[in-house]
């Protein structure tokens, strides 16, 4: 049961991480990642820790932290 959860959690991080990944600008996909955020927010720590790396690393696009760090931010206004 334990190996269920873990690999549940681990493809919940491997999702969003790809999310974040190819994240646009484009209404409907960041609407879409802002959804699956709240739908998983029993899990809001891993999410925000997964977003903060998204933003750390020195490769990224900064248009694309930009959007990370909107979505992070309006997350709370709903």
């Amino acid at each position: 049961m334990i190996d269920f959860v873990v690999n549940s959690i681990l493809r919940q991080r491997d999702r969003l991480e790809d999310t974040l990944r190819n994240l646009t600008p484009e209404r409907t996909k960041v609407g879409d990642a802002m959804v699956w955020c709240l739908d998983h927010a029993d899990n809001s720590e891993e999410i925000v820790e997964c977003i903060t790396e998204s933003l750390s690393i020195l490769q990224t696009p900064i248009p694309k932290k930009v959007l990370h760090f909107y979505r992070r931010h309006n997350r709370h206004r709903v």
